[in-house]
């Protein structure tokens, strides 16, 4: 009977082992992950910063008091442009990265602002607001490549938000989601 049980915790302890490991490997396996993001400036949202376990990205406005065209950067050097594919079309942006990466993102329904699809032509995730016009959480629909979701850390307070990132997505990818969300929540 001893022989039994020895067998059954070395089976056990080759299990917990492997599923330690498997476990390590997919966390390892995420790419830059995004924290936290806040204004610079509390009474101006034309400058973000947010944190990511490989240092500090920014959201800034290409030109004081036009919030149709950005400029970002990301921790590892990376940059590129956000703006609005048509000058009066907010329900349609266009993010370039300084390497070609061209994503878009576009409401899936006309005048709906609280459901968005973005793409880079390869991947395409569909952003939503978890609670409909209340846009103080907002999340991705399940995808293969992890979950994103963002929400407000004081309710209809704009100004900082907590993001909780366990996706494999590129980092312009991320960028996409991330503005796509804290725009659509900042009052116009």
């Amino acid at each position: 009977m001893s022989q039994v049980v020895n067998r059954m915790m070395i089976f056990l302890s080759k299990k917990i082992i492997i599923s330690l490991f498997l476990g390590l490997i997919s966390l390892a396996s995420f790419g830059q992950q995004f924290k936290e993001a806040s204004m610079v400036w509390d009474d101006n949202p034309s400058e973000w910063e947010i944190l990511c376990d490989e240092g500090k990205a920014s959201f800034t406005t290409k030109w004081r008091g036009n919030f149709s065209e950005w400029d970002y950067t990301l921790p590892n050097g990376d940059f590129g442009t956000i703006r609005q594919k048509w000058r009066d079309d907010p329900s349609h942006w266009e993010i370039r990265s300084h390497k070609g990466a061209i994503i878009t993102a576009k409401t899936m329904w006309r005048g709906d602002f609280t459901e968005w699809r973005i793409t880079d032509n390869q991947e395409t995730v569909v952003l939503e607001s978890v609670w409909g016009d209340n846009r103080n959480e907002w999340k991705i629909r399940k995808h293969r490549k992890g979950s994103f979701e963002i929400y407000m850390l004081w309710e209809n307070d704009f100004r900082d938000w907590a993001i909780e990132d366990y996706s494999d997505f590129s980092p312009d990818m991320k960028t996409a989601i991330l503005f796509i969300a804290i725009y659509q929540s900042i009052p116009q």
